[in-house]
């Protein structure tokens, strides 16, 4: 129950925050622009392709590209909304008053967490909602791999909020946990860059890198590494932040 309490008032706090508002129209409008540019590019392809005036494309096709373009753009965005999380509650004092409550530090990271995810399921699952509908009414758009691509980004943006919560944990300075959060999150995509060599780079960009476990959800394939991968990496981000906040306790 505290931890919900503890998400419930997380979530609050950004909902009355002016610059929650600032970054997810920003982050929506950027989201518009690359729908926009990307079903201009299919519909010209499609037309020029097929030799019609009225283009004719994939739907799913089209939804994936936006999606996995949205992976990235998260990525930049999310460090904005989480840096906040445990650096301002360090920052003004309130951590160790919060600490001396009948809460354990699980339930506190666990309930900051659940508080940007709470967010990031209105900005990326409503907010976004529009995307497979408009296409929906332009093409075909087969439901269980659009849920998949759905899915794959809310589990991806889930994982990235933990690392911006461990960051937050380990910092008092919310530009320090934005910029903590920025590293880990472009370290761990670029990765995937170097999938294709030899050697252990390589085995690095294939088993470590977002990229390599988040492109094959898009493409609307479900395999089990790629859920155990973001899976394994929220809960050692979520520790991380955990162990944190207990050193805290016994300060």
């Amino acid at each position: 129950m505290s931890v919900l309490h503890i998400a419930r008032r997380e979530l609050l706090q950004f909902l009355q925050s002016p610059l929650t508002y600032v970054i997810s129209g920003a982050f929506l409008f950027i989201a518009g622009f690359f729908y926009a540019t990307i079903l201009d590019g299919f519909a010209r392809a499609s037309a020029q392709g097929m030799g019609m005036e009225e283009p004719a494309f994939g739907g799913f096709e089209l939804v994936a590209a936006f999606y996995e373009s949205m992976g990235l753009i998260t990525v930049l965005f999310l460090p904005t909304l989480t840096m906040r999380v445990l650096a301002e509650e360090q920052r003004d004092g309130s951590l160790p008053l919060l600490l001396t409550s009948p809460i354990s530090s699980w339930e506190i990271v666990v309930g900051k967490w659940l508080g940007v995810v709470g967010l990031l399921v209105v900005l990326l699952g409503f907010g976004l909602a529009y995307v497979p509908i408009a296409t929906a009414t332009m093409s075909s758009l087969p439901l269980l791999p659009t849920l998949t691509l759905i899915g794959a980004l809310l589990l991806l943006a889930s994982a990235c909020a933990a690392i911006g919560v461990a960051a937050s944990a380990l910092s008092g300075s919310q530009m320090l946990a934005a910029v903590l959060t920025w590293v880990a999150l472009l370290g761990l995509w670029i990765l995937g860059i170097v999938a294709n060599a030899g050697g252990a780079l390589g085995w690095a960009g294939t088993k470590l890198a977002m990229l390599s476990h988040f492109t094959p959800m898009t493409q609307g394939l479900i395999r089990s590494n790629d859920l155990v991968y973001f899976v394994l990496l929220t809960a050692f981000s979520l520790l991380i932040a955990e162990q944190r906040v207990q050193a805290h306790r016994w300060r």
